[in-house]
């Protein structure tokens, strides 16, 4: 549902006044909230093999999780191109999968790289804008495909996405 749907960006290459700042930092502090998680999966992205395993991994937790067949294959698809972008741009990269237990359930999934970092996220993010020899559509269509999507990035650091798939209510039993 398009309402559902939430996008973070950061870029830690813009320069912002103090106020800013101290808005930007606030922020930062309720992303970084303490919140019930459980590791799934952990992998190492070297190659186009760990992309392949990675996608099959979001599928196992998609479906341990109980998310609708669609939902699985659009959690897969998005963590297929955030995973091939981090092995294509950056070289190599980490995979982290875990599912959160808080106010609401989502199945979190974070690519982190220390790459070249990414100098516009908010044209990374738009249809068509590339870096490298695709069409531009991993990016966009990542964020179309989940209900939520954080992206940071500083340049000559490397940038961390973080897929967010909100979980179907668990069924109260009928005991």
């Amino acid at each position: 549902m398009p309402g559902r749907r939430r996008v973070r960006v950061q870029e830690a290459n813009r320069i912002a006044p103090d106020s800013a700042r101290a808005s930007a930092a606030a922020s930062c502090a309720k992303l970084q909230r303490a919140v019930a998680r459980k590791t799934l999966f952990h992998l190492r992205l070297n190659d186009d093999s760990d992309v392949a395993l990675a996608r099959r991994r979001s599928r196992e937790a998609g479906s341990a999780a109980g998310l609708p067949t669609t939902q699985i294959e659009e959690l897969a698809t998005a963590v297929t191109e955030i995973a091939r972008n981090a092995v294509v741009h950056a070289g190599q990269g980490e995979l982290l999968i875990e599912v959160e237990s808080d106010e609401r359930r989502a199945l979190i999934v974070t690519v982190r790289d220390q790459g070249p970092g990414i100098a516009d996220v908010e044209q990374a993010l738009r249809d068509g804008y590339s870096t490298g020899q695709g069409l531009g559509l991993g990016l966009p269509s990542a964020r179309r495909l989940v209900d939520g999507l954080e992206l940071r990035s500083e340049l000559g650091a490397g940038t961390t996405v973080i897929l967010e798939k909100w979980l179907p209510s668990a069924t109260p039993s009928r005991e």
